[in-house]
């Protein structure tokens, strides 16, 4: 650098990570802020090599905060866990419980998953389907509502894939695709809009099968006491026809401290559905 110049230094982009929610068990740890110091030393030499004092910058505080779609989805993410964690302990809700529980791993999913660059960015990225529900039974409308909000947040994960892939291809510059996946992402951000539509038309009902299913004064707490204690027994996981893959999640869920303290399902429930509404909302 000549004398008397001045020049701009930068340094490699920074990321700041840190455990603040737990996937599987879809426990908010926090915080959900973080504060970092940052200062720059400046070590330079002349035009013979000899060295300048260091120099070092001012203190610069930076505060880090999780994204408000990650904290929402975080939020649904625990809600639907503990209200899983309710239903599977009154045995008769167990099927429903492993339902909500899929859409709460796919939630926390959400939470921790940052759009990263894809090299493979000239295809499409199909979007999930619904997944099963019985046409029939007294939780019908439970299970329709968790697969619904399993679809809206495995819809934001593709939508995490493709946004990975428009990354990539700006960098091209290939404008062809760039609008490809521009619209995939506008279409993508429409149907989660219409299932959350959906969530709502029928999440009365499911909060009615709900009460029906457990009534009011229906006291689950030592059952669930009992699952914290011991786990997810053979027996149950078979009754309730459970994948071999979401076993040890709902296992780990039921010995977890995730509504132990209170059973009570429709607080649970609401704390769910709440968060998942804000979510949608602010879809983009």
């Amino acid at each position: 650098m000549a004398p008397s110049r001045t020049a701009v230094a930068a340094t490699p982009a920074i990321k700041k990570d840190w455990k603040w929610f737990i996937p599987v068990v879809c426990i908010i740890k926090g915080p959900i802020y973080l504060d970092h110091l940052y200062r720059a030393v400046i070590l330079a030499t002349d035009e013979n090599g000899f060295p300048y004092p260091p120099v070092t910058s001012a203190e610069v505080r930076v505060t880090v905060g999780v994204a408000t779609h990650k904290w929402l989805a975080a939020k649904f993410s625990q809600g639907a866990a503990a209200t899983a964690a309710i239903l599977i302990a009154s045995i008769v809700g167990a099927a429903a419980g492993a339902a909500l529980y899929a859409a709460a791993v796919a939630a926390g999913e959400v939470a921790l998953d940052p759009p990263e660059p894809d090299l493979n960015f000239r295809a499409l990225i199909p979007l999930p389907p619904l997944g099963e529900v019985l046409t029939t039974g007294p939780d019908r409308n439970i299970m329709m509502l968790a697969r619904l909000s399993e679809r809206i947040m495995r819809i934001e994960l593709a939508k995490s894939f493709i946004e990975g892939r428009r990354l990539d291809v700006v960098a091209a510059n290939d404008s062809q695709w760039v609008q490809v996946h521009a619209d995939s992402l506008v279409a993508a951000t429409a149907l989660q809009r219409s299932l959350a539509d959906q969530v709502r038309d029928i999440e009365a009902w499911a909060k009615q099968d709900i009460q029906t299913l457990i009534p009011p004064g229906a006291d689950v707490r030592q059952v669930r006491l009992n699952m914290q204690a011991n786990g997810l027994s053979a027996d149950l996981a078979d009754r309730m026809d459970l994948p071999t893959n979401q076993r040890d999640g709902i296992d780990a869920l039921l010995r977890s401290d995730l509504a132990v303290e209170s059973v009570d399902i429709i607080e649970a429930f609401d704390a769910a559905v709440e968060p998942l509404t804000s979510f949608t909302e602010q879809l983009e």
